[in-house]
Protein backbone atom coordinates (compact mmCIF):
# COMPACT_ATOMS: atom_id res chain seq x y z
CA UNK A 1 0.00 0.00 0.00
CA UNK A 2 1.73 3.14 -0.79
CA UNK A 3 1.48 6.02 1.47
CA UNK A 4 -0.06 9.33 0.83
CA UNK A 5 0.38 12.55 2.65
CA UNK A 6 -2.55 13.79 4.00
CA UNK A 7 -3.01 16.93 6.26
CA UNK A 8 -4.30 17.21 10.02
CA UNK A 9 -7.70 18.24 10.37
CA UNK A 10 -6.82 20.47 13.34
CA UNK A 11 -3.30 22.32 12.25
CA UNK A 12 -3.55 21.48 8.17
CA UNK A 13 0.10 20.18 8.51
CA UNK A 14 0.97 17.45 6.20
CA UNK A 15 2.14 14.88 8.60
CA UNK A 16 0.12 12.04 8.10
CA UNK A 17 0.98 8.73 6.38
CA UNK A 18 -1.80 6.33 6.82
CA UNK A 19 -5.80 6.63 6.17
CA UNK A 20 -6.81 5.45 9.88
CA UNK A 21 -9.22 7.55 11.68
CA UNK A 22 -5.74 8.27 13.92
CA UNK A 23 -3.75 8.92 11.01
CA UNK A 24 -6.23 12.24 9.88
CA UNK A 25 -5.05 14.63 12.72
CA UNK A 26 -0.96 14.11 13.51
CA UNK A 27 0.12 12.68 16.19
CA UNK A 28 0.74 16.24 18.57
CA UNK A 29 -3.00 17.33 18.16
CA UNK A 30 -4.40 13.59 18.80
CA UNK A 31 -2.69 13.65 21.96
CA UNK A 32 -3.76 17.33 22.80
CA UNK A 33 -7.47 16.41 22.04
CA UNK A 34 -6.98 13.08 24.23
CA UNK A 35 -5.66 15.60 26.96
CA UNK A 36 -8.57 17.40 26.29
CA UNK A 37 -11.27 14.90 26.36
CA UNK A 38 -9.46 13.08 29.63
CA UNK A 39 -9.34 16.66 31.80
CA UNK A 40 -12.77 16.98 30.20
CA UNK A 41 -14.34 13.51 31.76
CA UNK A 42 -12.24 14.39 35.09
CA UNK A 43 -13.58 17.89 35.63
CA UNK A 44 -17.23 16.27 35.54
CA UNK A 45 -16.11 13.86 37.75
CA UNK A 46 -14.91 16.82 40.12
CA UNK A 47 -17.99 18.28 39.73
CA UNK A 48 -20.20 15.21 40.72
CA UNK A 49 -18.33 14.67 43.62
CA UNK A 50 -18.04 18.56 44.44
CA UNK A 51 -21.86 18.42 44.02
CA UNK A 52 -22.34 15.82 46.49
CA UNK A 53 -20.57 16.89 49.19
CA UNK A 54 -21.98 20.01 48.73
CA UNK A 55 -25.68 18.31 49.25
CA UNK A 56 -24.87 16.29 52.10
CA UNK A 57 -23.43 19.53 54.28
CA UNK A 58 -26.63 21.40 52.90
CA UNK A 59 -28.49 18.52 54.46
CA UNK A 60 -26.69 18.79 58.04
CA UNK A 61 -27.74 22.44 57.86
CA UNK A 62 -31.54 20.93 57.72
CA UNK A 63 -31.79 19.72 61.61
CA UNK A 64 -35.03 20.06 63.68
CA UNK A 65 -33.64 21.99 67.19
CA UNK A 66 -36.71 20.61 68.84
CA UNK A 67 -36.62 16.44 67.82
CA UNK A 68 -33.45 16.40 65.91
CA UNK A 69 -34.80 15.16 63.10
CA UNK A 70 -34.21 15.74 59.83
CA UNK A 71 -36.44 18.96 57.92
CA UNK A 72 -34.33 18.05 54.67
CA UNK A 73 -37.63 16.21 53.09
CA UNK A 74 -40.28 17.80 54.97
CA UNK A 75 -43.17 19.65 52.85
CA UNK A 76 -42.93 24.20 53.59
CA UNK A 77 -46.03 23.70 54.63
CA UNK A 78 -45.29 21.98 57.06
CA UNK A 79 -42.04 23.69 58.31
CA UNK A 80 -41.64 26.42 60.40
CA UNK A 81 -38.43 27.66 59.63
CA UNK A 82 -34.91 25.21 57.54
CA UNK A 83 -34.89 24.18 61.35
CA UNK A 84 -37.91 23.57 62.88
CA UNK A 85 -41.13 21.46 62.35
CA UNK A 86 -44.34 23.09 62.76
CA UNK A 87 -45.66 20.60 64.90
CA UNK A 88 -42.53 20.71 67.26
CA UNK A 89 -43.35 24.55 67.05
CA UNK A 90 -46.47 24.29 68.06
CA UNK A 91 -45.51 21.34 70.87
CA UNK A 92 -43.50 23.79 72.42
CA UNK A 93 -45.45 26.58 72.40
CA UNK A 94 -47.97 24.82 74.08
CA UNK A 95 -46.13 23.28 76.83
CA UNK A 96 -44.26 27.05 77.35
CA UNK A 97 -47.95 28.26 77.48
CA UNK A 98 -49.05 25.11 80.45
CA UNK A 99 -46.02 25.99 82.39
CA UNK A 100 -47.37 29.62 82.57
CA UNK A 101 -51.10 28.71 83.22
CA UNK A 102 -49.66 26.66 86.17
CA UNK A 103 -47.14 29.57 87.47
CA UNK A 104 -50.37 31.63 87.62
CA UNK A 105 -52.35 28.34 89.34
CA UNK A 106 -49.26 28.82 92.07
Amino acid sequence: MSEKQLKCLYCNAEKITSETFKTYVCDECYHKNQVKKSLYLLKNQIDAVLEDMTTDVDKTLWICKECGKSTYETEYDYLVGRDMHLECALRKEMAEQRGMTKERND
